[in-house]
């Protein structure tokens, strides 16, 4: 009897890891071409894509909140790469982004976080704030936090 509890447990939070982990996560690539920069998100060949989001997000006291910032229905894929120019964006380093996929079968796709890093002067993969290659961030004037580069 404990057996088949223990078991039960471990089935349950196998169901929740699939349910919860089922959203699927696009390691953007980026590129800088004169004076625009540029993500890349590999799909799978013969994806139909209809639209793509930037979104940012901004991290208050204990909630996070994400703002549209570009939206597009104008598709550009080159080798099963989408191709999405974020020179928009800005270079103030101070959010972290992320890009919204959806398909025809809408189906969605996030792609993973990124910011602009001023130190090294491109975009890079976000880290969590609360990483400890961070330093506590600060906040701005919106209740945001700022990103620290303290330790970089």
């Amino acid at each position: 009897m404990f057996s088949r509890k223990n078991n039960l447990i471990i089935y349950l939070c196998l169901l929740i890891l699939s349910i919860c982990g089922d959203r699927t996560r696009i390691k953007p690539e980026f590129s800088k071409q004169d004076e625009d920069y540029f993500v890349h998100l590999p799909i799978k060949k013969g994806l139909k894509i209809i639209k793509y989001e930037i979104l940012d997000q901004c991290y208050g006291d204990y909630s996070f909140s994400s703002t549209v910032i570009a939206s597009s229905d104008r598709i550009n894929i080159i080798e099963n790469n989408l191709v999405i120019n974020i020179g928009s964006l800005g270079t103030d380093g101070v959010y972290d982004h992320y890009i919204v996929i959806t398909t025809v079968d809408e189906n969605i796709f996030c792609s993973d976080s990124f910011f602009f890093h001023k130190k090294k002067k491109k975009f890079v993969l976000s880290k969590n704030y609360k990483n400890e290659n961070w330093r506590k961030p600060r906040r701005n004037l919106f209740g945001c936090y700022m990103r620290s580069y303290e330790n970089e």
